[in-house]
């Protein structure tokens, strides 16, 4: 080896081993990292670009080795179910047990084994390729797709939106653009980011602190006990999901955000199909589940919206994409459940989604939980 690559060797890997050494000694010091549900560890996967972490054990999030969250799937129970979707199934910001798919396995009863493959990030496309990856090993007797009306729709126009390193989601554009040096910066970064929440030995830890913060925010409970404040408009201010509201009928929209919504529109019914072909494989029934907006059980937040764009409340309809939604399904033959009545029929209201934040929280998990469990016995 020559003098510049015996140079250029020790420059990189000293600082690799002194960082590795470093972040075993400080494991092994701190003891084990205490994850939550809104700071989930990513791994590649060949296919989908990203998943869940596999094998993840600690008081408020758990993954298991399919990288799906919860425990082990059981092959051996007589109906199996594998719901997947994206950060609405998941559960960003409950608990372990708080998620609805975990509400649907205790409603069900042990004879049912409910599989939680929801992955933020994940998409229409993902959800195929979920199914895909995750029937072989799941077997399957129903699949239940979760379609959330706040983003599933538009990114049916993307796929992979999201590469891996050091165990964080970076958005592919900008994955793309960086160089090698700079790609193992960011990785070196997310990894000092990990060892920055790992539990501390005195004086409580720092992730039994964001563990409480966690539940504290879902709660609606800020810094000191304050109330955090229910304004705002939860994401739901994007000229897209505008036009998906106001707007009658998606093939021709002139409204700002309208086209994007036309293509995707037009690009929807594949999509629903490529899915219901992939389900077919196993020979599982296949159920759509509509994740309705907000705004379309929370009636402030509507009033917000409308004052935000000038309108009458009334022309926001919230409703109107699991309307429209539901009306496709019904042409192209696929069975749903639209969450969307009851929800919006719930006293609970606002309550059903975290304070200036589009995801559900206890109560809504609960309520999707036991409405899913309701249809799916039937009742």
């Amino acid at each position: 080896m020559g003098r510049i690559g015996a140079r250029l060797l020790a420059a990189v890997g000293i600082p690799t081993v002194v960082f590795l050494a470093a972040e075993g000694a400080a494991r092994w010091a701190l003891g084990p990292r205490e994850y939550t549900a809104a700071e989930i560890p990513y791994e590649a996967d060949p296919a989908l670009g990203f998943r869940p972490a596999a094998g993840i054990r600690s008081k408020r999030l758990c993954i298991s080795s399919l990288s799906t969250r919860g425990g082990e799937p059981r092959r051996d129970a007589s109906r199996r179910i594998l719901v997947v979707g994206d950060s609405m199934v998941f559960g960003a910001e409950v608990g372990e047990s708080e998620t609805f798919c975990s509400v649907l396995q205790t409603d069900l009863g042990q004879d049912v084994s409910v599989v939680n493959a929801g992955c933020p990030g994940y998409g229409l496309h993902e959800y195929r390729l979920a199914i895909r990856r995750l029937a072989p090993l799941v077997q399957p007797t129903e699949i239940v797709v979760c379609i959330f009306l706040g983003n599933d729709i538009q990114d049916v126009l993307s796929t992979r939106p999201y590469e891996v390193l050091g165990g964080k989601l970076v958005p592919r554009p900008r994955f793309e653009r960086a160089g090698v040096a700079e790609r193992a910066w960011m990785s070196f970064a997310a990894r000092v980011s990990s060892l920055a929440v790992l539990r501390v030995a005195r004086g409580g830890s720092s992730g039994e602190s964001s563990l409480a913060a966690a539940e504290a925010h879902a709660a609606g409970v800020g810094p000191r006990g304050a109330r955090l404040p229910e304004r705002g408009y939860c994401g739901m201010d994007q000229p897209e999901l505008k036009a998906l509201m106001i707007c009658e009928g998606y093939g021709r929209l002139g409204e700002v955000g309208g086209e994007k919504i036309t293509r995707a529109w037009a690009a929807l019914p594949h999509a629903l199909q490529a899915i219901r072909e992939e389900a077919a494989q196993p020979g599982a029934k296949l159920t759509f589940a509509l994740l309705p907006l907000p705004v379309a059980y929370d009636p402030g937040l509507r009033v917000r919206l409308a004052k935000l764009w000038g309108l009458a409340p009334r022309v926001v309809d919230g409703a109107r994409p699991s309307r429209e939604l539901a009306a496709l399904l019904d042409r192209l033959s696929l069975a749903q459940i639209d969450l969307t009545p009851a929800l919006a029929a719930s006293p609970a209201e606002h309550r059903l989604h975290i304070p200036s934040d589009l995801h559900f929280s206890v109560e809504g998990h609960a309520l999707v939980g036991s409405t899913l469990a309701a249809r799916l016995l039937g009742r």
